[in-house]
């Protein structure tokens, strides 16, 4: 039963609240992230959500080369030609499916959200081996893919980012679990697709595509208060 009073919200005689923000940390499909929102009351079963994501990005077919000790070399992605690092923000729906009869109970919400997605590209370099010379630093070719020693240090390659904008869409169901009703303390689990105007070039020698898709799961903290 939904009640209402000039008060608060209550949903079977548990209040809600008005407004929420939450933090989340996530592993997904291509890499791990973070994620903050704020959500809005609109009825005592939903919220408007604002929200914000940075994530790591991957190819599906990237592969480690670890590094070694007897060369002192530093780990690296074979074939790689960017590092991608994805920035999302959007706005969305947050809806209750199962509130909280008591405050042992898990919560069940569904999230939706969608906007702009912008992948931030960092050309990769690699130290490759060239007798007499140290610290050679390029980007992989054809002529140096059998020289390769190891990564460069992350900074190289920071003064030629690029940019490459598109829109994203985000479906995710979470169970709350916290004791307390003020506070946000959730697992999350969903589904992110980042759609682009043109292929993102992450590999070499291998198709890279104009889209991310990815299932991520996540760790939820955060709080809710009233007006």
């Amino acid at each position: 039963m939904l009640c209402y009073s000039q008060v608060e919200d209550t949903v079977n005689n548990m209040p809600t609240f008005h407004r929420e923000f939450a933090g989340q940390i996530f592993m997904h499909t291509g890499g791990f992230g973070i994620t903050v929102r704020r959500g809005y009351h609109v009825t005592a079963l939903k919220k408007r959500i604002l929200e914000l994501d940075l994530a790591t990005m991957s190819h599906p077919k990237s592969y480690v080369i670890p590094s070694s000790q007897v060369t002192d070399s530093k780990s690296y992605v074979y074939g790689e030609l960017n590092s991608v690092l994805v920035f999302r923000g959007g706005y969305g729906i947050q809806k209750v499916l199962a509130d909280k009869t008591n405050k042992s109970n898990v919560e069940i919400r569904l999230v939706y959200t969608g906007g702009f997605s912008l992948s931030i590209l960092k050309p990769s370099y690699f130290e490759i081996d060239v007798p007499g010379n140290f610290h050679v630093y390029q980007k992989f070719s054809e002529d140096n893919k059998y020289l390769i020693k190891g990564g460069a240090p992350f900074g190289v390659g920071f003064y030629e980012l690029s940019l490459l904008p598109g829109a994203y869409g985000k479906m995710a169901v979470t169970f709350e679990y916290g004791g307390t009703l003020n506070k946000v303390k959730a697992i999350e689990t969903g589904f992110a697709f980042d759609l682009y105007y043109k292929d993102v070039p992450i590999l070499a020698d291998t198709k890279n595509y104009p889209f991310f898709a990815s299932v991520y799961v996540g760790l939820v903290y955060g709080k809710k208060w009233y007006r």
